[in-house]
């Protein structure tokens, strides 16, 4: 895949959302990577995860996790670490996860997934040459998607939700509640990690994701994680400040970057590979790159903190992979939609091969919308998709979505166009995906 070049020179980016400030990486080209350099995802991503016959430790060692994790903990590479059932990390106990280290879920136990209940930590701080790999306890030639749950880490950052609040996919429990008010809170570290075929289905629609994040702080660090062959969303922020770079989500089912419940961190670079045989047949639900939602319904305006991630530096390939010619289902619709209230920011992206490519759907969002392409970005009600490019998409290249009219709290329909936004915005627009990693860029992407 060629690789966007850009002639110009990007300045240190700054946004302040509500007196928070929040720096991404200078660069000077739209995208997941730079042109002329080695990729980030070389040496600890696998785009085959179900032909690789992991071994079980060093020593062919083995050890079934059965109980919760109380009391500080560390897990070594030389030995293949059995996940049966939930199990959670309980505060104060720090789980340390040594480079190389392969745990597995077992699929003949229901739920069988790694919590990090709030106050306690993960320390997985893998390498390049060594990452720490979660993945199905099935053989090799064997796995699927949903064999296993995943990964959920649960902080005390601030969320929108009113009292206690559970993170999905699980029986409710106190160990298994997310949020409060510290927004600096740490829960350790998640870094040169995989999760493979999770996605474990507690009830029909309530499935576990790859990476599940609720109302983690800023102080936790996440970086270099891939998702691979799961059977839910790969990504899912419930509240929250944490900051995440170099993400991989490859061959989801549901969605692959999904917000909610007033997350407010910065993601930066990121690759989505859609599979066009892999979508969520589900009858609630529809598979997007980007669903990004301020609270499962979205009908309060001032409700708050409010979904203000700024996302940069994304490439995001759609299902038809260069080749609308393909039939796809009907259940592959977005590669970015905005709902519910949502003030997502967007920028220096490419979303390409999608049926639809953007969308503001309802009344709130198309006003966020028209805040962020009239008004300073900075606005608790502002949406920012800007400086993205988006590509080979087979129906709608701009959807304005639905806008019921005057009343209320929502005045006349705004003046939201395709041309204002990809005018407005810098957002550009091809027809096909041939060439589209080269391109010329004239204007700092980073001047908001």
């Amino acid at each position: 895949m060629k690789k966007i070049t850009t002639t110009i020179f990007a300045l240190m980016m700054t946004v302040i959302v509500m007196g928070q400030t929040r720096t991404l990486q200078p660069v000077s080209y739209r995208g997941a990577f730079e042109p002329g350099v080695t990729a980030w995802t070389t040496g600890w991503t696998n785009f085959r995860p179900d032909t690789i016959p992991y071994p079980n430790g060093a020593g062919a060692f083995t050890k079934k996790i059965t109980k919760s994790i109380t009391a500080s903990t560390k897990w070594t590479k030389n030995t293949t670490y059995f996940i049966a059932g939930p199990i959670y990390v309980k505060a104060p106990a720090v789980l340390t996860i040594e480079p190389g280290t392969v745990i597995k879920g077992d699929t003949a136990s229901a739920n069988s997934c790694l919590i990090i209940s709030r106050g306690a930590k993960i320390m997985a701080q893998g390498t390049a040459a060594e990452p720490i790999i979660f993945t199905s306890g099935k053989q090799a030639g064997n796995r699927n998607v949903g064999d296993w749950g995943g990964v959920i880490i649960l902080g005390k950052a601030r969320t929108n939700a009113t009292g206690a609040v559970n993170i999905e996919g699980l029986a409710a429990s106190t160990d298994n509640e997310f949020g409060g008010t510290d927004d600096e809170d740490n829960s350790g570290v998640f870094s040169y990690c995989r999760i493979e075929f999770g996605g474990f289905i507690f009830s029909p629609d309530k499935e576990i994701n790859g990476l599940t994040m609720g109302g983690v702080g800023r102080k936790t660090k996440i970086d270099h994680v891939q998702t691979s062959f799961i059977n839910d969303d790969a990504f899912e922020w419930f509240g929250g400040t944490v900051n995440c770079t170099h993400l991989v989500s490859y061959r989801t089912l549901d969605d692959d970057m999904d917000t909610d419940l007033g997350y407010s961190g910065t993601v930066q670079f990121a690759l989505v590979i859609r599979d066009k045989n892999l979508f969520d047949a589900s009858t609630g639900s529809t598979s997007e790159g980007f669903e990004s939602d301020n609270d499962p319904v979205g009908t309060v305006r001032t409700l708050a903190p409010r979904v203000t991630a700024v996302f940069s530096n994304i490439t995001c390939v759609g299902p038809y992979r260069n080749d609308l010619t393909q039939t796809i289902s009907s259940k592959f619709e977005r590669g970015l939609r905005i709902r519910r209230n949502s003030s997502l920011r967007v920028f220096n992206s490419v979303f390409t091969d999608f049926n639809k490519g953007l969308q503001f759907d309802g009344n709130d969002c198309i006003l966020n919308a028209k805040n962020g392409l009239y008004n300073a970005i900075d606005s608790v009600n502002a949406t920012a998709v800007k400086y993205n490019v988006f590509a080979s998409i087979k129906n709608n290249a701009y959807m304005v979505g639905t806008y019921s009219g005057a009343s209320g709290l929502y005045p006349a329909a705004p003046a939201l166009t395709a041309d204002s936004m990809f005018n407005g915005m810098l957002n550009t627009y091809q027809v096909a995906s041939n060439g589209l990693f080269v391109d010329n860029i004239n204007t700092s992407n980073y001047n908001m």
